[in-house]
């Protein structure tokens, strides 16, 4: 008798256990780029998804999916119900909604990474050619997962070849609302960051996948990277945001005339 009450006791504990490792709940309630579709869309950040760094698609698919939820939640008539207590003041708002268009760009030389030269020689983990998945590859991925691939533009290449003023002119980029920096090492990274410099706005949200790695040294990778842009860049500062996993660390972007490091 007392095992059974016991056990009718835990009941709404193992339900909320079983709830807390659901992965459907994890993503959409801890992962960064989740919160930072939602963070996006909720201040109304403009401009498209930037990934550097792609590999096999696994946070670019989830970047798609998280933006493609996140519009659909903050455009909808349940969200402008939510917002006043008067229907027809709601029906007006909900009315008044644009949809929103996001471009999902993915830059990568599709051959993996490149020679790690200087201090991206300091991790043995680091070696040519590592990471290489070929662009038919990824596409055919992305379309397996669900992504309309019209609003994909995909830059295979090396940074220092594709990363160019041309190719901002050429797709009309012109804001990045999440900038997702996935490139482990710091002459790639930094190449992304400065890339981005005309490209962030106040409230882009800028993801650093490997942002402890080198052991987490500052001297090294995209710490050093972000820090070098930081100070060639002091219009920029940084307010720290989610973190995930081992390595990944998010800040939200702020431009004012005079900025700091983090």
């Amino acid at each position: 008798m007392m095992n059974a009450l016991i056990k009718q006791a835990l009941r709404p504990v193992r339900r909320a256990i079983s709830r807390l490792v659901m992965p459907d709940m994890i993503l959409k309630n801890l992962h960064p780029l989740y919160l930072a579709a939602d963070f996006v869309c909720a201040e109304e950040v403009p401009g498209d998804y930037l990934e550097f760094g792609v590999f096999r698609g696994a946070s670019f698919l989830c970047a798609y999916h998280a933006m493609t939820a996140a519009v659909r939640d903050w455009g909808s008539r349940r969200r402008a119900a939510l917002a006043y207590s008067d229907p027809r003041r709601a029906e007006e708002a909900f009315s008044r909604v644009v949809p929103r268009q996001i471009r999902y760009f993915a830059f990568d030389s599709f051959a993996g990474l490149p020679d790690p030269v200087g201090l991206d020689t300091r991790s043995a983990r680091f070696s040519k050619g590592r990471y290489d998945c070929s662009q038919e590859e990824f596409g055919r991925l992305l379309a397996r997962s669900g992504v309309d691939l019209r609003s994909v533009v995909i830059v295979p290449g090396f940074y220092e070849q594709t990363l160019t003023a041309q190719l901002k002119q050429a797709h009309h980029l012109t804001a990045a609302s999440i900038v997702m920096i996935d490139c482990d090492l710091y002459a790639s990274a930094g190449a992304a960051l400065e890339f981005v410099s005309d490209l962030v706005v106040e409230g882009t949200v800028l993801i650093f996948d490997d942002w402890l790695n080198f052991k987490a040294n500052p001297e090294l990778g995209e710490q050093r990277a972000c820090r070098e842009w930081l100070q060639k860049h002091p219009e920029f500062r940084l307010t720290p945001f989610a973190r995930w996993g081992v390595t990944q660390q998010s800040f939200i972007v702020h431009r004012s005339e005079a900025g700091s490091c983090v």
